[in-house]
């Protein structure tokens, strides 16, 4: 009962932050074509489950979505993530993400990772047909616990942004919070968007695409992680939810996702995302042998960028 108190609680948090929002006309999905250097693809189970999982400590890709989560990571683990998604043109781009963490006795986790990105075909409908860009990430993570139940993290991380004629830099730097207080029940705060982001801006002469810098857009995400049954090791269902408000614009997104283990070895997955303008389901499943574990995800609707991600870990 006191699980479900806690929950009832932390979930009206969440809510909460999220109504005070004010959508604009459109929102945008945490994929790789709107901002890749922001909310890159680099976990399958994570985008099944709604890019709801910033309490949820699982394998290195953890750093990428709550860095405070690294402790709790034990004792590390390595992730390999390729993704392809079809845009709104039609456009076929590619990612490809690796990366590394290790704990040091539950008190410092640390983290690292590189995300590369490019496009593998243009659509016809696309200005930009035949330009060529690519992006490159070289991501870190550092965290440590506070108190037993309670941990810190940073991920700063470099861009290096290509272009036709020019290139760029930039660094930008996201905060996060995790508090673990009892066995099957977990809290994430965090904050995204310290620093700078690239951007390819077209110009409208069609001669090439640029490379920008410009200030990375910001927000604050609250989140809760509900596991059942709490005191076994191996888990039966999953249940993440989250709300995230984007600044300055205030306009708000919710997302959530559930897993269902119906054997030892096997889980399927539900996820959804929900914007103004935009409501989309993800889909996904994996395995898991001993250390080994592979997961596929998938995002079919139209209302986004169609997705499809496959992950494969190892966890020390």
């Amino acid at each position: 009962m006191a699980l479900v108190r806690r929950s009832a609680q932390i979930l009206s948090a969440v809510l909460l932050l999220g109504g005070c929002g004010t959508p604009l006309n459109r929102a945008v999905a945490q994929i790789a074509s709107e901002g890749v250097d922001q909310h890159a693809i680099v976990d399958a189970r994570s985008m099944a489950l709604g890019d709801a999982t910033f309490a949820d400590p699982h394998n290195a890709g953890s750093m990428y979505w709550n860095a405070a989560l690294l402790p709790f990571v034990t004792p590390g683990s390595i992730s390999a993530t390729a993704a392809t998604e079809k845009t709104y043109y039609d456009d076929l781009l590619t990612t490809f993400t690796v990366c590394g963490s290790f704990e040091i006795e539950h008190t410092w986790g640390f983290g690292v990772g590189t995300t590369f990105h490019k496009v593998s075909s243009w659509g016809d409908l696309n200005p930009q047909a035949g330009t060529k860009f690519s992006l490159l990430n070289f991501d870190f993570a550092i965290s440590r616990t506070i108190l037993p139940a309670l941990s810190f993290g940073v991920n700063p991380t470099l861009h290096y942004g290509r272009g036709e004629r020019s290139q760029q830099w930039a660094a930008s730097c996201n905060l996060g919070l995790f508090y673990y207080p009892i066995a099957g029940l977990s809290y994430a705060v965090m904050y995204r968007g310290l620093g700078n982001t690239i951007r390819y801006p077209y110009y409208a002469d069609g001669s090439m695409t640029g490379v920008e810098k410009e200030t990375s857009e910001k927000s604050l995400q609250l989140g809760v992680t509900i596991r059942f049954p709490a005191a076994k090791l191996t888990k039966v269902f999953f249940m993440s939810i989250a709300a995230e408000k984007i600044l300055p614009a205030r306009r708000t997104v919710y997302k959530g996702g559930c897993e269902w283990w119906p054997l030892q070895f096997l889980a399927v997955r539900i996820g959804y995302w929900i914007g103004p303008d935009t409501r989309a389901a993800r889909y996904g499943a994996g395995l898991k042998f001993d250390r080994f574990a592979f997961d596929y995800g998938i995002a079919p609707s139209k209302l986004e960028p169609r997705t499809q991600q496959f992950t494969a870990a190892y966890r020390f």
